[in-house]
């Protein structure tokens, strides 16, 4: 099952764009084609995956960068959570500080200051769309990123710094092999989504990087 909801995940990934492109096309949201959920629809999609989830965080690395070349699975942690709300669609997502750590690979001393860091929490705000038409198994969302990920950390002989990592938007990388979106399967009551960073900045600089980490997180609703 878990190889099947990948593919799914994957395969709507690709084609977000061509979705993206027949609804701006199309003046009618009633169009079969369309993305556009109802008021009624968005809200129906909401309470539906509302709820506590319990799944694993996959890191995978991308040799060159995730606009291509092969991709391995670098790290993964087990039992992490997420909340998502209904009231104001949004999902808290905590994110271990080992896997973040990789971010920052390019720079050892923060590397390791991060990974030793508490993990922190990921806030993304979710727009539900019209992913499968006629399909009421599976639920399709855009998950942005509501703000950078702040993290303090302490190095350099006790010197503390603070860092924010910033996650692409869906729009941000939309060449790339990934999306920021997620999938929910009503028949087994699962979600799947990744993030992707792209940026972090320390004590108010920006540090552009190219993105090669894609974060994976599938887990189960309580």
């Amino acid at each position: 099952m878990k190889s099947f909801f990948k593919t799914i995940l994957l395969a709507a990934c690709s084609c977000m764009l061509m979705f993206q492109l027949a609804s701006c096309l199309s003046d009618s949201d009633n169009s079969s084609n369309s993305t556009v959920l109802t008021p009624q629809e968005a809200a129906h999609y909401l309470q539906t995956v509302q709820g506590t989830y319990v799944g694993k965080i996959k890191l995978y690395h991308y040799v060159k960068n995730i606009y291509g070349g092969d991709s391995v699975a670098a790290d993964s942690v087990t039992n992490y959570t997420m909340h998502i709300n209904a009231s104001d669609s949004m999902a808290h997502l905590t994110v271990p500080a080992r896997l973040l750590a990789y971010t920052t690979k390019s720079n050892e001393k923060l590397s390791k200051a991060i990974a030793k860091a508490t993990d922190p929490t990921l806030k993304f705000k979710l727009l539900p769309y019209r992913g499968f038409d006629d399909d009421s198994r599976y639920m399709s969302f855009q998950f942005i990123p509501y703000e950078p990920l702040s993290v303090d950390v302490s190095y350099d002989e006790g010197e503390t710094h603070n860092v924010n990592l910033k996650f692409a938007l869906n729009t941000t990388f939309a060449n790339s092999n990934v999306n920021v979106m997620a999938i929910y399967s009503t028949s087994d009551r699962m979600i799947e989504f990744m993030f992707i960073p792209y940026e972090y900045q320390m004590d108010g600089k920006n540090n552009f990087y190219a993105a090669k980490s894609v974060f994976d997180f599938y887990g189960k609703k309580q």
